[in-house]
C-alpha cells in the first residue's frame, strides 16, 4: 500500500518531469533524428541485400541490435550531461519513475527477440512493444511522445496485418527491413524535426514575451 510520503513524492517527481518537459523534448528529439538516420541507413541496407547470400535472420537482428544499442549510449551519454549541467544526480528520482514504466514492455521484447520468430513477426513486436514503452510515460512525458507511442503501435498493428495478407509471396528480410525503415526510421524523423520546431517556437515566443 502506498503511504501518503510516498505519494507525494511520487507527484513531486512527476511535476519535476513536467516542468522540465522542454529541455528533454530538445534531447530526445536530437537523438530520435540520430537514430531514424541510421535506422533508414540500415533499412535500406537491408533491403538491398535481402536476396544476397550473405543475408540471414540472425544478421537483421543483430544489425539492428547494434544501432538500438549505440543510440542508447548516445542518448544515456546526452542525458548525462543535461543532468551534469543542472548539478542533478543522472540517476534522479525521475529518471526512476519513468524506467519503473519503460522497462517492463522492453523487457518482453528482449524475451521475444530471443526466441528469434520469424522476422516480419518480430519487427511487429519490437514497433507494439516499444509503442507500449513510450506510452507508459504518460503520465508526465510530453504529449509528442504520446503521439509517437500511438504511431508505433498503430503502425505495429498495421505491419502484422500487412504480413498476414502478403507472407506468401513476400521476402520476409525485405519486407522486415522496409517496416523497420519506415517505423523506426521515418516516424523518428518526423518526431525529432517537428519537436525541435516546437520548441524553437517555443523559446522565440518566450524571448518576444
Amino acid at each position: 500500500m502506498v503511504t501518503a510520503n510516498e505519494a507525494e513524492t511520487t507527484l513531486k517527481t512527476i511535476r519535476s518531469l513536467m516542468e522540465r518537459a522542454t529541455i528533454y523534448r530538445a534531447v530526445s528529439a536530437n537523438t530520435a533524428i540520430l537514430g531514424g538516420v541510421l535506422a533508414i541507413a540500415l533499412s535500406a541496407w537491408g533491403i538491398f541485400t535481402a536476396c544476397g547470400q550473405g543475408s540471414s535472420d540472425l544478421n537483421f537482428v543483430a544489425s539492428w541490435i547494434i544501432v538500438c544499442i549505440f543510440v542508447s549510449v548516445v542518448n544515456a551519454i546526452v542525458l548525462h550531461k543535461q543532468a551534469w549541467l543542472r548539478s542533478e544526480p543522472f540517476v534522479s528520482p525521475g529518471m526512476k519513475l519513468a524506467l519503473r514504466g519503460i522497462i517492463p514492455p522492453l523487457l518482453a521484447g528482449v524475451a521475444l527477440t530471443a526466441m528469434l520468430p520469424p522476422i516480419p513477426v518480430l519487427v511487429t513486436l519490437w514497433m507494439l512493444f516499444y509503442g507500449l514503452a513510450l506510452l507508459s510515460t504518460q503520465e508526465f512525458a510530453p504529449a509528442s511522445i504520446q503521439w509517437l507511442g500511438r504511431a508505433f503501435v498503430i503502425l505495429g498493428v498495421l505491419t502484422g496485418l500487412l504480413w498476414s495478407l502478403c507472407r506468401p509471396c513476400a521476402n520476409p528480410l525485405f519486407f522486415g527491413s522496409a517496416a523497420m525503415g519506415l517505423s523506426f526510421g521515418v516516424l523518428h524523423v518526423i518526431y525529432g524535426v517537428t519537436t525541435l520546431r516546437a520548441v524553437k517556437a517555443g523559446r522565440e515566443t518566450e524571448a518576444a514575451a
